[in-house]
């Protein structure tokens, strides 16, 4: 018989690999919830809040960035994560190539120990007491440059100060001569000490205000760099001593980095059901605060498709139109929606081909013709394989024959995997 499945074992591997898929995709789903996505019902800013194009010089950049930042804590963002980090210029020194090593030795662990001052992560949420930073006051403070260029969908901002100015958990500016004193004064005695900050760089990155852009208008990045410059004299002792005294000059930077995200809902765009199948809508979702959130779905037309409330979809009857499924999330008291067209469709239940044997030449060609049955089957692919490209070739239907010899021709089904088979002689 010509017509038959393709080997039940094959169609349950598969099932068993895609189901793993599945939930391979369903994990990524749930962990990614950092990720900025797009939503119908993102909350949108007050229209004269609205940040819109490259600001055209260092005034408007300025206002451009403050109003970014303000517009985030009055928005929906959900999560803030700020990294610090010390980096670190090189000490100025001479003396002897003994004095020299001892010197570099010092100078690793005395700049070591100053990075070791500053943390190296924080995480917070406007929800949790982190709705007033950061803090960005410019009154009183000489903005040396600034200046916005386009790079893709997104505005870079950078704007440089020639004063320290507010900002998450600053550090006094003599905290570090004051740790250096305390951790090595077994080493040697600080005589003068001349710690300040030296400026400050903002760079942030913000969303072209462009409809066609995921979180138009809204920052998508802050950092806030504060250079400080220090001029150390000290006196070195015991087993040092015959450093005399030094003058160790450095400068060094804390960049605090702010990464926002942003509250929403989506789900996969289109999915296609044959009658009775059910699968679990896949959607990713970004908020913060796990206590207070709500997800519902509904099915806009459930003769097509249902939904339950735990997002699986079953497939009901064929339709030419989509049942149109709607995910909505209900979080901190904005509702965020998203929706997936679902096509249920009518499944192959069988494959005829016009030929069972075919007789050709070298170098000739014929045609096959597949039938799909039901006639209005949803899935109309067909894939035709050769099992010995050496003796024929076939592509849509058409026989090519390469070299004398016996082969098969197999028309397969891409809904369901049903084929039909012909024998081909070559001669």
């Amino acid at each position: 018989m010509a017509d038959k499945n393709i080997s039940q074992k094959k169609r349950i591997a598969l099932f068993i690999a895609m189901s793993a898929l599945a939930m391979i995709i369903c994990l990524g789903v749930v962990m990614g919830v950092a990720v900025s996505l797009m939503t119908d019902g993102v909350y949108e800013f007050p229209e004269n809040e609205k940040t819109y194009a490259v600001p055209s010089d260092g005034k408007d950049t300025v206002s451009y960035v403050i109003d970014a930042v303000k517009n985030a804590v009055d928005g929906n963002t959900v999560y803030v994560n700020t990294s610090t980090a010390v980096d670190v210029s090189d000490l100025t020194y001479s003396g002897s190539d003994s004095e020299m090593k001892l010197l570099r030795h010092m100078k690793g662990k005395i700049l070591g120990n100053i990075d070791a001052m500053y943390p190296e992560d924080y995480t917070g949420s406007f929800a949790n007491g982190f709705t007033d930073y950061p803090v960005i006051d410019l009154s009183g403070v000489k903005v040396t440059d600034a200046h916005s260029e386009a790079d893709g969908t997104k505005i870079r901002s950078v704007i440089t100060t020639d004063k320290f100015i507010p900002a998450f958990d600053p550090e006094d500016d003599t905290a570090a001569v004051q740790k250096i004193k305390e951790e090595f004064a077994d080493a040697f005695t600080v005589i003068t000490a001349d710690t300040k900050p030296a400026g400050v760089e903002i760079s942030s990155e913000i969303f072209a205000d462009d409809p066609g852009i995921v979180n138009a208008g809204r920052i998508s990045s802050l950092n806030i760099k504060r250079i400080y410059s220090a001029d150390i004299t000290v006196e070195f002792q015991k087993d040092l001593s015959s450093l005399g005294k030094r003058e160790f000059k450095f400068s060094y930077s804390v960049t605090e980095k702010y990464s926002y995200t942003w509250a929403g809902i989506s789900c996969t765009e289109e999915m296609v059901l044959l009658p009775g199948e059910e699968k679990q809508l896949s959607i990713k979702a970004t908020l913060n605060d796990y206590s207070d959130y709500e997800t519902r779905f509904v099915s806009g037309n459930e003769a097509v498709a249902t939904i339950d409330d735990i997002g699986y979809i079953k497939a009901v009857s064929g339709s030419a139109e989509p049942a149109i499924i709607t995910v909505y999330l209900d979080y901190l008291g904005h509702e965020y929606s998203s929706q997936c067209k679902v096509y249920v469709g009518t499944p192959v239940k069988a494959i005829d081909i016009s030929d069972k044997k075919l007789t050709i030449g070298t170098g000739e060609s014929a045609v096959l013709t597949a039938e799909l049955s039901p006639e209005n089957a949803t899935n109309k692919n067909i894939i035709w394989i050769t099992d010995d490209e050496n003796i024929v070739t076939v592509e849509n239907g058409t026989v090519t024959a390469v070299s004398a010899g016996e082969t098969v021709i197999r028309a397969v089904a891409e809904d369901g995997d049903y084929q039909a088979i012909c024998t081909v002689t070559v001669s």
